[in-house]
């Protein structure tokens, strides 16, 4: 899988979420206003308090409604790949981040900024 969205063993409560955020993403629509539409639903997510399980959900849901969109999945790809190595490396795992930095002109999304000021608004002042 790529990007290893649904490697913690919640993946029914992660597709539920995506399920509910679909409906209103709009993919005519930039992919920041996408993932902003897709988390709006999954922060309250009312079958798990796991925030890693809501933002999962929101990023399923933004990879499925651009399944056939390549650049867009490839940004949310890269994305995910430098989350994952983030995680690997505090956990004390050697990660070769050379290997995952795209190249100079990508343009991240910035899920992980976007969900902090989604679901915790507070935090991000």
């Amino acid at each position: 899988r790529e990007g290893e969205l649904m490697s913690n063993g919640n993946e029914t409560m992660i597709l539920l979420a995506a399920a509910e955020a679909r409906s209103k993403i709009d993919t005519t629509k930039p992919l920041e206003e996408q993932a902003r539409a897709a988390m709006e639903v999954t922060k309250d997510f009312w079958l798990s308090t796991d925030e890693d399980v809501r933002f999962r959900g929101a990023v399923a849901a933004l990879l499925l409604e651009n399944k056939g969109n390549v650049e867009a999945t490839e940004r949310i790809n890269v994305e995910l790949r430098a989350l994952n190595a983030l995680g690997a490396a505090m956990s004390g795992v050697p990660v070769n981040f050379e290997s995952i930095l795209p190249d100079d002109d990508f343009k991240p999304i910035g899920l992980r900024a976007l969900w902090m000021e989604i679901g915790h608004p507070k935090a991000t002042r």
